[in-house]
């Protein structure tokens, strides 16, 4: 995963991450933690 602003993610991470928003507060994005393990590939 990328350590820093300049490194870009990968896809598989980027993904992930804009399928945990779940809602705004206010300009924000709220990410919420799945209640579920999830799986991922290396």
């Amino acid at each position: 995963m990328a350590n820093d602003f300049n490194t870009p993610m990968i896809h598989e991470v980027l993904t992930f991450l804009i399928q945990s928003q779940c809602g705004l507060n206010g300009t924000n994005p709220k990410v919420c933690c799945p209640t579920n393990e999830v799986q991922t590939s290396k």
